[in-house]
């Protein structure tokens, strides 16, 4: 079952896309499959391996809070009560660990790290403040408002707080089941621009196998996934 980190699967953050309110409680789905998808086999392997599942919250303020993590059919969830409008960035942590897998190109032990952010609005004032959350891989959009089919959307993929050039980034996008998904390499200051050609739920991906952070002995490499998610993209 470990395999399917080797092929592809991922974390990432749901929320129901609706006009949230201070004082009122806004839950995240915590999901693993592949491209938006529940993997069910994924699901019961999440559920079982929670403890090593950790999730926190930047308000407006840029306050960090550490968040509860509570079981769900096929997914795990975080939730919290907003104290003041603005944006919300809730980040979940998958410290999967040292895996050997005989899938190709996968071959031999490797320390395996996921990432996965969201951000959701609570009332009616958005000012601008920082969407960093400090990820050791990390998808960051240089501008955070209601998007709309057509729109661009400019991303910055960090690497240890660097700029990370060269990188691959898939964008899905989900609705009814249906997906449509792009790839792109992000440029030299690793910044990418995607189009917003559908409806729906997109995922933004990359991932980054890094042999400097590979431990003698124990694993040849780090391989660190990162996520960000934007709910309800529409016309």
């Amino acid at each position: 079952m470990d395999e399917m980190f080797a092929r592809g699967h991922e974390i990432w953050l749901e929320h129901e896309y609706r006009h949230k309110h201070i004082g009122k409680r806004a839950e995240c789905k915590i999901c693993l499959g592949h491209k938006m998808k529940i993997d069910v086999a994924g699901a019961k392997k999440l559920l079982s391996n929670m403890d090593r599942v950790k999730s926190l919250i930047f308000d407006p303020l840029n306050k960090k809070h550490n968040l509860d993590v509570e079981r769900r059919e096929n997914c795990l969830a975080t939730s919290f009560i907003p104290e003041v409008a603005g944006y919300h960035t809730v980040v979940a942590e998958y410290d999967i660990g040292v895996l050997d897998l005989s899938h190709p190109g996968w071959e031999g032990p490797k320390y395996f790290y996921q990432y996965a952010k969201t951000i959701i609005p609570i009332g009616h004032e958005f000012q601008e403040y920082n969407l960093i959350a400090g990820q050791g891989l990390e998808i960051i959009p240089l501008d955070m408002k209601q998007y709309f089919v057509g729109d661009e959307v400019v991303l910055s993929v960090l690497y240890d707080g660097l700029p990370l050039s060269d990188a691959t980034l898939s964008a899905t996008c989900i609705k009814d089941g249906d997906d449509h998904s792009i790839e792109k390499k992000t440029d030299d200051d690793g910044m990418v621009k995607i189009d917003l050609v559908k409806q729906g739920n997109w995922m933004f991906l990359v991932r980054y196998r890094d042999s400097d952070k590979g431990v003698k002995g124990e694993y040849g490499e780090k391989v660190t996934t990162s996520t960000l998610t934007f709910m309800g993209t529409h016309q």
